[in-house]
């Protein structure tokens, strides 16, 4: 929810208050895209992580890089994650699992 808010300022900023019509949601959806890419990609952790102490790290506890955090935020962006909830023992979303990742406790 954090981040999402944050996108919604971002949004805001760059296209207006059109984008926070309905019609105008792509646009925060593409900004939390690559938000995540770049900030999961480089420093491990969105702002909205960061603030509640947890990062995305590859299986091994290394940090993901930017090609898993590519796979992962697009998958996001998509909202795929939450059906695999349903179903994954470990609690890991499709877009974890699909870039090998695994969100941690700082």
């Amino acid at each position: 929810m954090i981040d999402w808010a944050f996108c919604l300022l971002i949004a805001r900023g760059f296209f207006g208050p059109e984008a926070l019509q309905a019609n105008g949601s792509l646009s925060v959806v593409g900004i939390l895209v690559v938000v995540n890419l770049v900030l999961v990609g480089t420093a491990s952790a969105t702002v909205g992580q960061r603030l509640v102490g947890v990062r995305v790290e590859r299986l091994d506890g290394g940090p993901p890089g930017l090609l898993k955090a590519l796979i992962r935020a697009v998958l996001l962006g998509l909202a795929l994650p939450a059906l695999t909830l349903i179903w994954e023992r470990d609690r890991r979303g499709l877009h974890d699992l699909a870039s090998q990742t695994v969100v941690a406790m700082r």
